[in-house]
């Protein structure tokens, strides 16, 4: 059961934020790279019924109405099985109310018959104003309510609600479900109960769920003024802003001042183009090492030109794969993903933030917040002097974009017209490790960062191929090994969190 797919099973009344949970944690779950696909059974429900009535057909007592909620739970559950035993996913999320026993068994019975793993998601709120914003911001743009009356939808859904707590039965995690893996997470996250996690994916989960908070917040993501690097084409390094760079970082200020974002928290990388660019913003700053650049390995400093010339093989082989290429003592995208997980979590967790970043990096931000897949990460669009503005809706992020009126040069490579040879990629995804040896014996490895004495691009001696004995492999377990964990209460303090420790 170790390397079982994963069925993820929501429960709860209506109106408590399954789906909102759903979405988001599928996003997260394909920007780490586990497949994942939602399962939701309301729409197999309107599949099944083309035109909705009214709340009577939720009626405990509507036989009916029963028998096509349970074939259509029936069909989607055979879905669930085709994508995890035939499409290659690893990970469904079952999303529909789950609220009887009866329900929670039947999906059980069909866990163990195709030896699935099951983890229990229950959201539980009994605060009324949460209730009726979820109502008011998500329901009445339901399928439903084609006519979107206010009153009516918010009259017909609070008497949906009531038919489902006739026969809803919570999670038991004293007696009937005391074996089961669950999280219950009450009142929109103020407290959790947590049962029997069984294995890692699960506690990602877990971690996940306890660190994505409901609240109205912006996050604001910019590149760096344009640095001298940037003018000569050049990737990586530690260079200074060019005269227009300093003149973003003042047009950055005045931004900042004109929409009175006076509670905002600015992160920076260590490298110096971002902090010059944060010196001018007048207010304190964190500079976080993991929101450095990608590293180029040893092709730092260069153009693409020169790349291209010296290490033509290694060139074709980014074109061939973006996302999953590293460079040879370097990142790959792949890499850069799983380095900037804390950075999202944290974000989930804040108020307002302005990330002032790197290309890279931006676009990895990008893609988590708008649910991109790896093969359009590296291509997505971040052009320099330019603000988004990300700010959560219900089940998605509404994007603004400001650019701050000055010039600078376009850093942007579009994606190659190259026919995909497949042995190639096959050999890429085997992801190669920190340092593999190009065939060449006169390579460079720069430095990430240059003490503020030193001109960029002075070359070193060259690295004694003697120190990188061929074939050298790292050799890194992902298995978390250990016993099930008894269940655990944790209360949350409703105030805002403090960030985790970055380096500063």
């Amino acid at each position: 059961m170790t390397n079982s797919p994963t069925m993820i099973v929501m429960i709860g009344l209506p109106a408590r934020g399954k789906t909102y949970m759903s979405k988001k944690l599928t996003r997260y779950l394909n920007w780490i790279g586990v497949p994942t696909k939602v399962f939701n059974l309301g729409v197999y429900r309107r599949e099944a019924v083309r035109s909705y009535k009214s709340y009577d057909f939720f009626r405990h007592d509507n036989e009916e109405a029963m028998k096509i909620r349970k074939q259509c739970a029936l069909v989607a559950l055979q879905d669930v099985k085709s994508y995890l035993t035939v499409e290659g996913g690893q990970i469904a999320v079952f999303d529909a109310t789950n609220t009887t026993r009866e329900r929670r068994d039947l999906i059980q019975a069909f866990v163990k018959e195709n030896a699935f793993k099951v983890f229990f998601v229950e959201s539980v709120c009994d605060d009324p104003e949460v209730i009726a914003a979820n109502i008011l911001e998500v329901k009445v743009s339901s399928p439903d309510y084609p006519e979107r009356h206010r009153e009516r939808v918010m009259d017909d859904f609070l008497k949906r609600i009531e038919c489902y707590k006739v026969t809803y039965q919570p999670l038991d995690p004293d007696d009937y479900d005391k074996d089961l893996s669950f999280i219950k997470v009450m009142n929109v996250g103020r407290r959790f109960l947590v049962n029997r996690v069984q294995d890692y994916i699960q506690s990602k989960i877990v971690y996940y769920l306890m660190n994505i908070h409901v609240h109205s917040h912006s996050i604001y993501l910019c590149r760096h003024g344009e640095s001298s690097h940037n003018m000569e084409g050049r990737i990586g390094g530690d260079s200074e802003l060019s005269p227009r760079g300093k003149q973003f970082s003042h047009a950055l200020r005045d931004f900042i001042e004109e929409h009175n974002l006076s509670d905002l928290k600015v992160w920076t990388s260590q490298l110096r183009r971002t902090i010059q660019t944060a010196e001018e913003l007048g207010v304190p700053y964190e500079q976080w090492k993991i929101l450095n650049e990608i590293d180029a390995g040893v092709c730092e400093e260069m153009t693409y030109e020169m790349i291209q010339k010296t290490f033509p093989e290694e060139f074709a082989l980014r074109d061939q794969d973006k996302y999953h290429y590293r460079y040879p003592g370097g990142e790959s995208y792949q890499d850069l993903v799983q380095r900037l997980e804390p950075v999202i979590m944290e974000l989930e967790r804040q108020g307002n933030v302005l990330v002032i970043c790197h290309q890279a990096v931006m676009r990895c931000l990008l893609a988590y917040f708008l649910d991109k897949s790896a093969e359009d990460l590296p291509y997505m669009k971040c052009p320099l002097h330019t603000v988004l503005k990300l700010t959560p809706v219900a089940y998605g992020c509404k994007v603004e974009m400001f650019y701050l009126n000055v010039e600078a040069v376009n850093t942007h490579r579009d994606r190659p017209l190259v026919r995909r040879d497949r042995s190639v990629e096959s050999a890429l995804i085997l992801r190669r490790n920190s340092y593999t040896p190009l065939s060449s014996h006169d390579q460079v490895k720069r430095p990430r960062l240059y003490s503020a004495g030193n001109q960029p691009w002075l070359p070193l001696a060259p690295t004694p191929s003697a120190l990188m004995p061929e074939g050298r492999q790292s050799q890194v377990s992902d298995r978390v090994a250990g016993s099930p964990s008894e269940s655990v209460i944790i209360n949350c303090n409703p105030s805002p969190p403090t960030p985790v420790e970055s380096s500063i």
